[in-house]
């Protein structure tokens, strides 16, 4: 603003001024985001200097913005730049981006590379490393693409395009910390930008960190309230509710399937009626809930059928087929149907033996109805599936505990912590037994040392999570 005042001034107090000071005030509008007055005033520095590449290229560059009806304008002003200076770094850039959405990769490395050869500002060369990046990703060569988004951030680290695709190639690269910086400082500058807030939502959604998983539920919802027909984000969103916020969540998938049998002729897929089902049934709609679960399965085993199916596209059938069976089982189970149900988890067990949700339900049902053994016993198969399930192990504590066995309860839960250090579960249930320990203690000295190992484990336990109720019951 202080710039084109300046200029101004010299416009009115020179006699002739040169074209020049018509272009700086023609830049300074641009920059400043009146498009229609900086348009004039390039054109009247084309008036009176024909050949100026400067006012050619911004002109250009206004007609670009305008819309796809104004391209051929803006590359026939691009034209009369390059013929009159066909090493002009700034017209060779905007002429590599044209190229680049035609598909035309050689005349975008062609350009881009005479560009960034033909300067020595940093911010220019940054363009052009960016629009290499661009290209190098559209081809699939992601190493490539990611040494041209680096360097156009080391270049220019103001560039949000550059930070963008660099933190888009680290997730490709598997360095979520990387990527989660790059997209924080577009998020920074830009923190309406939707592309970002979708992006972060996502990679936050799949952290054990509840405080990250409360932030992906902002960014999600922030990105579906910009983009509320964006199916994709809105699923994202669902499945993190589910964990977070079923009721919410319930709502969400209504409105998907609602868009979706709107504007997409497919059938819902499977795993949008499993989901939903699953949710109805939490929600006390248990027949709704029951009729998605099997249609889903029905329509599973429909495609499972199809001829020619790739063996990764059955795999993954198979995989939800699983799912599907395994919740219907648990919807039978809530029915008090258990008889029924046992024989859905045994079938799941017999066709898929490492499947050890079914062995956890078979355990839960018999330790229900008091069969303790068979319980331990479901338990037990478990481990013989995966040696260190957490779950197994503490269930068969609490299997130890029901029965007064303290000392092998003790022996269990260490167990457990000796493999997954801060076990919150496993602190209070520890915590638990030696309290239990201390009331049946009758030596003072084996009391106090009972009940400061209790403590021990429930301040531990509350330490690592501020809101364990049990632990501070305990305490």
């Amino acid at each position: 603003a202080k710039a084109l005042e300046l200029y101004r001034k010299c416009l009115l107090r020179m006699e002739s001024p040169p074209p020049e000071v018509r272009l700086g005030i023609a830049l300074c509008l641009h920059q400043l985001g009146a498009a229609e007055p900086a348009e004039q005033a390039y054109q009247r520095v084309l008036q009176l200097s024909p050949k100026n590449v400067e006012a050619l290229t911004g002109w250009a560059i206004l007609e670009m913005n305008k819309t796809p009806q104004n391209l051929p304008k803006a590359l026939e002003l691009l034209k009369r730049a390059y013929d009159v200076d066909d090493g002009c770094p700034p017209v060779l850039n905007l002429l590599a981006s044209h190229f680049f959405f035609r598909s035309e990769y050689a005349k975008v490395e062609a350009l881009a590379r005479r560009a960034y050869h033909n300067t020595e500002v940093a911010a220019m060369r940054s363009d052009s490393c960016l629009i290499l990046g661009r290209m190098y990703h559209a081809q699939a060569d992601y190493e490539s693409a990611f040494q041209h988004y680096f360097q156009a951030t080391k270049l220019n680290p103001d560039s949000l395009q550059a930070q963008f695709g660099l933190g888009q190639m680290h997730i490709h690269r598997g360095d979520v910390g990387a990527a989660t910086g790059c997209f924080d400082k577009v998020l920074t500058k830009e923190p309406e930008n939707y592309e970002a807030l979708k992006i972060m939502g996502s990679i936050f959604s799949k952290s054990s960190d509840a405080n990250r998983r409360a932030k992906a539920l902002a960014f999600l919802k922030k990105a579906t309230a910009a983009m509320p027909d964006d199916i994709e984000a809105l699923l994202e969103l669902a499945e993190l509710q589910q964990q977070m916020d079923p009721k919410e969540a319930l709502a969400v998938y209504a409105g998907v399937i609602s868009q979706w049998k709107e504007t997409i002729e497919a059938p819902l897929p499977s795993e949008i009626l499993n989901n939903y089902g699953v949710l109805k049934q939490r929600h006390g709609e248990a027949a709704e809930g029951r009729e998605l679960l099997h249609q889903a399965l029905k329509q599973i085993e429909e495609e499972m059928a199809a001829e020619a199916l790739p063996e990764a596209e059955k795999d993954g059938l198979k995989g939800l087929s699983i799912t599907v069976r395994y919740n219907i089982a648990r919807l039978t189970e809530n029915d008090n149907r258990d008889a029924e149900a046992q024989e859905m988890y045994q079938a799941l067990i017999n066709e898929f033996p490492s499947y050890i949700d079914s062995y956890l339900r078979m355990g839960a049902i018999a330790q229900r109805r008091g069969h303790h053994s068979d319980a331990s016993h479901w338990y037990k198969e478990v481990l013989n599936v995966d040696a260190d399930n957490a779950t197994a192990w503490s269930l068969l504590a609490t299997q130890q505990m029901m029965r007064n066995e303290l000392k092998p309860a003790k022996k269990t839960m260490e167990r457990i912590l000796a493999r997954h250090n801060g076990d919150a579960y496993a602190l209070v249930a520890l915590g638990n037994i030696y309290h239990r320990e201390a009331k049946l203690e009758t030596k003072k000295d084996a009391v106090e040392h009972s009940y400061s190992r209790a403590l021990h484990h429930y301040y531990t336990s509350l330490n690592l999570n501020l809101h364990n109720a049990y632990a501070a019951n305990g305490i």
